[in-house]
């Protein structure tokens, strides 16, 4: 539930910052967005954790996801990363 509502409160807030008029309230709605991000996080670790059982998968799991979060060093447009994760989806489905 937490996972869910964090994941509405990055929604709405992402919405209202382009209609945001000075760059201190872009920077306040920056700020409550990432509160959103933080409710996020530790539950989707979560999820992951019950959701896969100990062993090879649970670990490409949580490889999946940390990678998910890292900055390729040659930015690969959203067409090559989502090539990335879809990849790494097709061969974590063969551990399981």
């Amino acid at each position: 539930m937490i996972f869910l509502w964090g994941a509405i409160w990055v929604t709405v807030t992402s919405l209202v910052l382009p209609f945001v008029p000075s760059e201190i309230g872009f920077d306040i709605f920056r700020g409550l967005q990432g509160l959103g991000s933080a409710a996020m996080v530790p539950t989707a670790i979560g999820i992951l954790g019950v959701t896969f059982p100990p062993g090879k998968a649970k670990n490409y799991a949580f490889a999946c996801y940390g990678k998910s979060h890292w900055r390729f060093p040659l930015d690969l447009g959203s067409n090559g990363k989502q090539a990335l994760v879809h990849h790494l989806v097709v061969s974590l489905e063969t551990y399981l």
